[in-house]
């Protein structure tokens, strides 16, 4: 896991609390992918129609806790997200950026599905620098088993 790891120098999670959301129960659905206690940002807007959104946002910044979180992503995805995860690597990397979204029922029951509500942002750092490095680590990292 170290070499995959290592090119990984920040996760970002958001997640948005709509108005008809309780907020500690879109909470638990990032606990469900960051398995430690973490600090979190908490920002407004509004949405479309004027409706009142949340934005919960967590940076990861430390080595051991981008592989907890790392492994815990790994450990909790099914072998279709996976196999679904590395036929689409190319269009979920920008750059050094790569996307991921996991479904917030799932996640609040404690699963990990790709799906919509919360979004989970990896910057990669490889040498050098282009996006066909960045996919060849992610495809490593999410070929294990």
């Amino acid at each position: 896991m170290e070499e995959g790891v290592s090119e990984i120098t920040l996760i970002e999670i958001s997640a948005f609390v709509h108005a008809t959301e309780d907020f500690e129960k879109v909470l638990q659905c990032i606990k469900s992918i960051v398995p430690f206690d973490f600090k979190f940002d908490v920002s407004s807007a509004k949405g479309y129609y004027g409706n009142p959104i949340t934005i919960i946002n967590v940076r990861i910044k430390r080595k051991k806790e981008i592989k907890k979180i790392l492994e815990n992503i790994l450990r909790k995805l099914s072998k279709e997200d996976r196999d679904r995860i590395l036929s689409e690597l190319d269009d979920r990397v920008d750059k050094s950026r790569f996307f991921l979204r996991f479904d917030k029922f799932e996640a609040y029951n404690g699963r990990l599905k790709l799906g919509k509500g919360i979004q989970v942002v990896f910057t990669v750092s490889t040498y050098p620098h282009r996006k066909e490095k960045v996919v060849e680590c992610l495809r490593d990292l999410f070929s294990r088993t």
